[in-house]
């Protein structure tokens, strides 16, 4: 990632990669299958994990969610595919789900500790995936728990 800086549109299907060494800018698809039934394609903001730049992305249906690790020669490599339940999901008072995203993901050997953030804070979701089982645990954190804002720290040694 040294000199170069990533730009995601969410609503777009590619990564613009400005190199500043060069000058130059291209772009990059993102990964994995667009669900159409779903507002957007990439299920996270941009973020780091283990020095290369890291994705979340819908994976042909809404529930289902792809962690994609940008390779040096930009190619993406699918990290894990995590199933969802429908309890980090909002409904509202027609039934329709709303977008819930990844807030943050962090490579704790072995397990990967997610922060899934949903429409409101009471469907926040604090998350370990087991990559060896394939299997999820989640809990509700306490309500002010946020990634940019909060009485909390989460860290890991």
């Amino acid at each position: 990632m040294a000199g170069t800086v990533f730009v995601l549109d969410v609503d777009k299907p590619v990564i613009l990669a400005f190199d500043g060494d060069d000058e130059t800018v291209t772009t990059i698809n993102l990964p994995g299958k667009r669900d159409h039934g779903w507002p957007r394609h990439a299920r996270s903001t941009l973020m780091e994990m283990d020095g290369r730049l890291c994705l979340a992305t819908n994976l042909g249906h809404h529930h289902r969610v792809g962690l994609w690790l940008l390779t040096a020669d930009r190619r993406w490599e699918r990290r894990c595919v995590i199933e969802l339940k429908g309890d980090v999901y909002h409904r509202d008072d027609k039934g329709n789900l709303y977008d819930c995203s990844i807030a943050g993901v962090w490579d704790c050997g072995g397990v990967l500790a997610l922060y899934v953030q949903g429409s409101t804070a009471s469907n926040n979701r604090l998350c370990l995936y087991h990559l060896a089982t394939e299997k999820m645990y989640c809990a509700k954190p306490p309500r002010d728990l946020a990634p940019e804002c909060s009485n909390y720290a989460v860290c890991w040694g």
